[in-house]
């Protein structure tokens, strides 16, 4: 047995040798990486493919009373969607990254592709007074020829809100918003207010932590926080106790298709490979933090509504007693008169009983089958017919 693995050894390297000669041959160049130094507001133009590889490096400083952000454009001239440009920015707590050509899901899976790409990046905390940090912007490709391409980093001069203070921006599906409001001191409770002068295109409103990466692109807003779609107006009430660092950030994402606000589809395309037309999906906006009510306020308005509700029932008490109690006194009067005599009910009724307040009108001395006035028959009449009909009878 020995010996047979002795006599087959030397094949057994032969063919191990060939393939490490074939694994060599096949394996594929080393990449060319270059750096550059970064400087903000700055347009830089170049190309990748897929053997090369740009890496671009920013810092900045970054004090812990000041709070800024960084937004960072690029602009792609391709088309291929089957070899994208990949971004890749590496930050001290967070990576984020998107290919360009963007896809962005509508509804039944409809593709929506976006060259041009906006995204902000968060502050990462820091525990000194200054400290100088660092960021990184890798582009690269799977792509065999160039790609041209413009990336721009800018620092967000306006990143904060500022309470009773509207701020106006403008957001696209593929260039989201977001700021962050910190709750100054003695507000426990504001009111976020969207406004837009145009109901189309559907917007997503949300509020967010501190935390990055931000959830701010169509496909994953929903996904943290508390949001709300809106067409021309929104309005969101925020507590201070649900936030630890007492400070939110407020995300504006304007989706690729309306359906969620009620909207209507433009266009279906036929095949897969039909982009569907999107039209303009920019939306201008305005947000106002405006302070919500306080808790002493809100209680002393329910108690002032409940007292209002209150004095109604009281009032409508009161009003009944009065009338029970005329009822009452109305009722024992008239038992008092039924059980008197004349004159006595005229003293209980204030007045004297003649015939006249009984009838209601003037008594003249009419009787039951009466002719006419008993004024005409005096008493002399009817003594001398009383006379002659005693004569006759004594006749």
């Amino acid at each position: 047995m020995a010996m047979i693995m002795i006599k087959c050894l030397p094949a057994l390297l032969t063919v191990v040798l060939l393939a490490a000669g074939t694994v060599a041959h096949f394996e594929p160049t080393s990449k060319q990486v270059v750096q550059k130094t970064a400087e903000f507001n700055v347009i830089y133009s170049d190309f990748v493919n897929s053997e090369l590889l740009h890496i671009y490096a920013f810092n900045r400083t970054v004090t812990r009373n000041r709070t800024e952000g960084i937004r960072v454009s690029v602009i792609v001239n391709s088309t291929k969607n089957e070899t994208p440009v990949l971004f890749v920015v590496r930050q001290l707590q967070a990576v984020v990254s998107f290919p360009i050509p963007l896809v962005l899901r509508g509804l039944y899976q409809r593709k929506h592709f976006y060259l041009d790409v906006s995204r902000t990046l968060c502050q990462p905390e820091t525990k000194l007074l200054t400290e100088t940090q660092y960021f990184y912007m890798d582009v690269s490709t799977l792509s065999n020829s160039n790609i041209s391409f413009q990336l721009q980093a800018q620092r967000v001069e306006k990143f904060l809100l500022h309470t009773n203070e509207p701020f106006n921006f403008t957001a696209t599906p593929s260039q989201p918003q977001y700021y962050e409001y910190i709750f100054p001191e003695g507000i426990n409770s504001v009111i976020v207010k969207v406004t837009s002068p145009l109901a189309f295109p559907c917007t997503v409103i949300s509020i967010q932590d501190i935390l990055c990466p931000v959830y701010d692109l169509d496909n994953n807003v929903e996904f943290i926080g508390m949001y709300q779609t809106m067409t021309e107006k929104a309005a969101i009430t925020v507590q201070k106790k649900d936030f630890p660092r007492s400070s939110f950030f407020v995300v504006v994402v304007v989706k690729t298709e309306d359906e969620a606000c009620g909207g209507r589809l433009h266009y279906y395309p036929i095949t897969p490979e039909e982009q569907p037309i999107q039209g303009n999906r920019s939306k201008l906006l305005t947000v106002t933090v405006t302070p919500a009510i306080s808790s002493e306020l809100y209680v002393g308005s329910v108690l002032f509504c409940l007292g209002v509700f209150l004095s109604f029932y009281l009032l409508t008490f009161v009003i009944s007693c009065i009338e029970q109690w005329r009822q009452q006194k109305k009722g024992g009067l008239l038992t008092a008169v039924i059980g008197t005599s004349p004159d006595e009910k005229a003293s209980l009724l204030g007045k004297a009983v003649t015939p006249d307040s009984v009838l209601g009108s003037s008594f003249e001395g009419y009787s039951y089958g009466s002719l006419g006035n008993s004024s005409n028959f005096s008493s002399e009449a009817i003594t001398d017919s009383m006379t002659s009909g005693e004569a006759a009878i004594a006749g």
